[in-house]
């Protein structure tokens, strides 16, 4: 923002009014580097919506509201790389459990022991999805403040741009 004098004055304009509703001083330059760090952060770990490889599994044998209940509280969370084996346990053993249901469905042992490994690896993934974004949180928890100053400052810019307009 500091390249573009025009953003930077009303930043600068911005400031005193989001500091007067949080009570925070932040100083132009320090916002945007804080915002600027707090954003690459999160865009290295967050998915972004659209990811092919973040699609939930699919089987021509398996209803997909099965796969959706299953992966759909965790898969599209994070970027696969960061979980990039518990991603694949989870396809693995979704093509496993669609293969076993496509050729023996009349027997149970076969269907239930893929089904189980299923169960095992999307769980497991659950479980790094959540710890990859507690660590997230922790690791941006320090940047508590600049993360409520934006807020207030957006609020602030949105309420002004209401009355402008």
């Amino acid at each position: 923002m500091s390249r573009n004098t025009e953003l930077s004055a009303i930043l600068n304009k911005l400031l005193e009014p989001a500091s007067v509703v949080t009570g925070l001083k932040v100083e132009a330059d320090i916002l945007e580097n804080e915002c600027s760090f707090i954003s690459q952060r999160i865009a290295e770990v967050i998915s972004l919506a659209g990811e092919s490889d973040q699609a939930i599994t699919s089987s021509e044998y398996i209803p997909k509201e099965f796969f959706n209940d299953m992966e759909s509280s965790w898969k599209g969370c994070v970027k696969r790389v960061h979980a990039e084996e518990e991603f694949s346990n989870v396809d693995i053993a979704a093509e496993a459990l669609s293969t076993a249901v496509g050729e023996e469905w009349f027997t149970t042992i076969k269907v239930e022991s893929a089904l189980t490994r299923y169960h095992e690896a999307c769980d497991n993934a659950k479980i790094k999805v959540i710890e990859l974004l507690r660590g997230l949180s922790s690791e941006l928890q320090d940047k508590i403040n600049i993360l409520v100053f934006c807020s207030m400052l957006l609020v602030v810019t949105k309420a002004l741009f209401g009355h402008v307009r």
